[in-house]
């Protein structure tokens, strides 16, 4: 990865022409790419351009960065290939996670310098927040599976301190509405609930 974090180079194993071939495929090579590679739970369908991917529903929880396991992106070759290639592709790469900072203010009877070592987030019952999603490698273009979950859990042993009464940290969710948060926060000293409802946030 470069300096500024705006390039960065992967290799991968080289195809194998003949076996291409002799599935007797024809045409130009389109390459894509998904990272990180854990992010797929399932084999890609070649005959739907298909590929089944996780969320993560725990996380690293953190102030300053998001769980760098749970930034799922989506690669797209800048060229069409008129053969195989075993030079440099060039990719375009687009998130297919949304990045939430979230910031819970005043949370009663909590001290500063409590040490947050886990929070669970539980969005509206049908909120697709983390879990399975179908990802369509050709466009980009994801959905949530019906087994997606509405709950997220951030976990961190070293925990954040609680700074005048507020904690704040990043998550990597799906896009999408919530209109409710029940909301557990686990310090090394004690457990607050909140409740969150008559919102709506994208």
């Amino acid at each position: 990865i470069s300096g500024s974090s705006e390039t960065a180079s992967f290799s991968v194993s080289k195809f194998e022409q003949t076996k291409i071939q002799d599935a007797g495929w024809t045409g130009d090579y389109q390459y894509y790419a998904l990272y990180p590679s854990s992010a797929e739970d399932a084999n890609f369908g070649k005959s739907t351009s298909m590929a089944s991917i996780t969320i993560p529903s725990e996380q690293e929880l953190s102030s300053v960065s998001f769980d760098k396991s749970a930034d799922i992106l989506w690669g797209k070759a800048v060229n069409v290939y008129t053969s195989l290639t075993t030079t440099e592709i060039p990719l375009i790469w687009t998130r297919v996670v949304a990045h939430a900072y979230i910031t819970l203010n005043d949370i009663k009877d909590i001290t500063e310098g409590e040490l947050v070592k886990k929070v669970t987030l539980t969005a509206q019952n049908g909120a697709a927040i983390t879990g399975a999603c179908d990802l369509h490698m050709s466009t980009g273009e994801f959905t949530a599976k019906s087994s997606a979950s509405n709950v997220i859990t951030l976990t961190s042993d070293q925990g954040i301190a609680v700074s005048g009464g507020d904690i704040s940290f990043w998550a990597c969710i799906n896009p999408c509405t919530v209109t409710s948060l029940d909301i557990v926060v686990d310090t090394d000293v004690a457990t607050y609930t909140i409740s969150k409802t008559g919102f709506e946030r994208e």
